[in-house]
């Protein structure tokens, strides 16, 4: 369980002396002071927790002769505060600190863009940028109608875009437009592959084809009326592929020497703050990871500082070899890959693959057999 700390109001504890811990516990209730934590600690001592103002009635009733209370700790804000009373560079430290966290939450420190499919991340930055819409700008000062009509001009490709300030993030949302595919009309439709036609569904024209013929790339499938000129079809069809890659079974390796750098970077807003002293890369190879961890106060609510950290680790090349395993299993990955990228929206149904090895390169190929559509 997570101990408190007293929070803002404060919180003492104190042992009261009383060989009727009932009483204690009766008058408490009668004076409305509040208490957790109760604990027997001898046959005439009982411990709890107050606040500050129930410590000060304790005090009083003890000045009553009712029993005699003893002060074992105090913890909160309030008692923080007045420990730092006669240390004045923290106190004031302190209050620059509160300072800049309540004014930063008045400004805008991160960017976030959903919505964008197409149109990349960088060029609504960029256009967001132009309209004065960055890092450190005031909160108030973003007009999201004017900026809606504006960015819409802007980038021709977006359909609307508005932006919402929550803490020091704005979140930008963005809606592309959706453009009606064209398509082209022909007088006739015809296979892209060779193939087993599966279905066929003619929506203009008519189709010279029926499931379970074969044809050739080129052959018509589907041919338009004399009356209307045009011809539209979906044709799904068995297809066959035939895909190969090949690899050298000797490689270039990375054996690390053990070599390391980390450089720590502090930022503040767009200005960097580096922390060592000699820039550029040390190392001739090596490989760099990058983490960067910025500062906030809640999830929306940031600080215009952010922690960035760089880890050089140095590597030299060595000879080294892959068995035919491996070099095997790296080359069905991209066959796969590049299977499933030729076919769209196709699938497959049946795989087969053949290796062969010639002079330390393995040479891997893909047999596939797919169901597609032909029609284009």
């Amino acid at each position: 369980m997570k101990k408190r700390r007293g929070g803002i109001r404060g919180e003492v504890r104190v042992s009261v002396f009383c060989p009727y811990p009932e009483r204690v516990i009766n008058l408490c209730a009668e004076n409305g002071i509040g208490f957790r934590g109760l604990k027997r600690k001898g046959e005439a001592e009982t411990e709890m927790t107050v606040s500050p103002a129930g410590a000060k009635r304790l005090r009083e009733l003890e000045r009553r002769g009712y029993f005699s209370v003893k002060e074992k700790g105090r913890s909160g804000a309030p008692f923080f505060l007045m420990g730092l009373r006669q240390r004045y560079a923290l106190f004031l430290g302190l209050i620059l600190a509160i300072g800049t966290v309540w004014t930063s939450s008045f400004y805008i420190w991160q960017i976030e863009v959903s919505g964008n499919e197409e149109i990349p991340t960088a060029v609504i930055l960029a256009a967001l940028r132009e309209e004065g819409i960055k890092p450190g700008i005031s909160a108030f000062s973003v007009d999201n109608r004017m900026l809606e009509n504006r960015l819409v001009l802007k980038v021709p490709k977006l359909a609307w875009i508005t932006v919402n300030v929550r803490g020091s993030t704005a979140w930008v949302i963005v809606r592309e437009k959706i453009e009606k595919p064209v398509r082209e009309r022909k007088s006739e439709v015809r296979a892209e592959r060779a193939g087993v036609i599966t279905s066929v569904v003619v929506t203009r024209g008519a189709a010279l084809i029926r499931p379970g013929d074969t044809v050739d790339k080129g052959d018509i499938l589907c041919e338009s009326f004399p009356w209307e000129k045009w011809a539209e079809a979906v044709v799904k069809a068995r297809t066959w592929r035939e895909l190969s890659a090949s690899m050298p079974l000797d490689c270039i390796k990375k054996r690390y020497t053990g070599a390391e750098k980390r450089r720590e970077t502090l930022i503040f807003g767009e200005k960097r703050i580096n922390f060592y002293l000699t820039g550029g890369n040390p190392y001739m190879n090596c490989d760099k990871i990058t983490e960067s961890r910025r500062l906030r106060i809640s999830e929306s609510g940031l600080l215009p500082l952010s922690l960035c950290a760089v880890e050089l680790s140095e590597w030299t090349p060595s000879a080294g070899s892959l068995s035919e395993t491996e070099a095997e299993a790296i080359l069905k990955a991209r066959l796969i890959s590049r299977l499933n990228f030729d076919i769209g929206a196709g699938s497959v149904t049946a795989t087969e693959f053949s290796k062969t090895v010639e002079n330390g390169v393995l040479t891997l190929t893909l047999f596939a057999e797919c169901l597609e559509e032909i029609s284009g």
